[in-house]
């Protein structure tokens, strides 16, 4: 149970505590959709049926443009349900539904992280790095082919078995689904905490099923967030000297391995499917394309097609969050889409820059989402649970630097 819920913490038949251990259950299995419904869709479901028959705490949860941008994200997406150009209307209800599904999970882990404070964002970052680890793990045993070939077939992309997506349909989905696990265990393991060891081992299990996705845009959103993060880890008194001296090494080692071994590196790499996928692919001009041919597309229909029929009508698809959502969903959808998104990154900017009460939290929130930030504009990411949990995060109320 979180500490800092005080006397609005349980009621007399338990049911916000009950929300909450659900909620995280929800959390920790979120990792599993490789089959729909995923139970984590289930178990979310339960959590908010629940929490709606506890005493909720009276708090102020999300300020005037939060709301105004989740306003016009919902009432948009249900208006564009009345376009005369869906031609999928199961796909549309059901796309609508899953998107107002990603509101409340959002809502919900604001308002938790508001009430829970510190307790509450290392919890539900605990749960969340569980189903990175499991995932990670199964996806590795699949690629060094320890689970038995008549089954570790469902954990790859495609026939060849080249990509992993583990428990994901998509690797480009698992990829930025770990980001944030290795971000938490890696400050986990420069923290010194008791739990070093087994962060760290969790640490390198994520990371290196994150190469294994072989996604470009996982990668760049690593690359964006890790960046981001270290440099705060070094700006952060518990933290600094272990960053220091864990990047140091790194790039020591990185040096002697280019000196000695710099030819060997760039002809495997040159050979290797890893060369293949750091070159610029065939789809690529194409899915720009689909992009440009999108913004005709809106300007034919401001308000949508409805969601999800953009394929159905004009057999394309882009790969732009933003844009997607304006096709589907109308213009309007798509600000309010991008406004709250935009609100989360400038809440956790200005308490970084002002170092405010547990600031090092909100710049681990903000380097998530910076990563996430550049990752939409070039994968559909409407649908994707932990970035609605990552937002969430935004909104709590931390008040300590340290995770212990």
């Amino acid at each position: 149970m979180i500490q800092t819920y005080d006397r609005y913490a349980v009621d007399r038949v338990g049911w916000l505590t009950l929300a909450w251990r659900i909620y995280l259950v929800c959390v920790g299995t979120s990792f599993f959709v490789i089959v729909e419904p995923a139970p984590t869709d289930a178990l979310f479901v339960l959590a908010l049926g629940t929490l709606l028959l506890a005493k909720l705490r009276p708090v102020r949860l999300i300020g005037p443009i939060e709301t105004i941008a989740i306003l016009l994200f919902v009432w948009f997406t249900l208006f564009s349900l009345s376009s005369g150009a869906i031609l999928h209307l199961f796909s549309a209800l059901r796309a609508a539904g899953i998107q107002i599904y990603m509101i409340l999970l959002f809502l919900m882990t604001a308002y938790f992280a508001h009430i829970g404070g510190d307790r509450a964002f290392r919890t539900i970052l605990v749960a969340l790095a569980v189903g990175g680890v499991i995932a990670a793990s199964i996806g590795i045993m699949a690629y060094l082919s320890i689970i038995p070939q008549s089954i570790s077939g469902l954990f790859f992309r495609d026939e060849f078995q080249t990509r992993v997506s583990s428990t994901f349909k998509d690797p480009n989905v698992l990829g930025p689904f770990l980001v944030p696990t290795v971000l938490f265990t890696l400050w986990l393991a420069l923290s010194g905490t008791r739990h070093r060891v087994r962060a760290g081992a969790a640490f390198v299990i994520c990371l290196f099923c994150l190469v294994i996705t072989y996604s470009r845009g996982a990668w760049v959103h690593m690359a964006i967030s890790g960046l981001l993060f270290g440099g705060f880890l070094l700006f952060n008194r518990r933290t600094a000297m272990a960053t220091f001296g864990s990047t140091l090494a790194v790039i020591i080692a990185a040096l002697l391995a280019a000196s000695v071994l710099s030819s060997d590196i760039a002809a495997w790499i040159d050979d290797s499917y890893l060369g293949t996928r750091l070159s610029f692919q065939d789809y690529d001009s194409e899915r720009f394309e689909a992009m440009k041919l999108a913004l005709g597309w809106v300007a034919e229909r401001p308000f949508g097609l409805g969601p999800n029929q953009v394929s159905a009508n004009y057999g394309r698809y882009p790969h732009n969050t933003p844009i997607n959502l304006a096709v589907n969903n109308g213009v309007l959808a798509a600000v309010g889409f991008v406004l709250l998104f935009l609100a989360a990154v400038y809440r956790c900017l200005i308490k970084t820059i002002e170092h405010q009460a547990g600031w090092i939290k909100y710049a681990f929130i903000l380097s998530v989402l910076m990563g996430l930030m550049v990752l939409i504009n070039v994968v559909p990411a409407l649908h994707w649970r932990h970035m609605y949990v990552v937002l969430g995060l935004a909104y709590g109320q931390y008040r300590s630097n340290a995770l212990s």
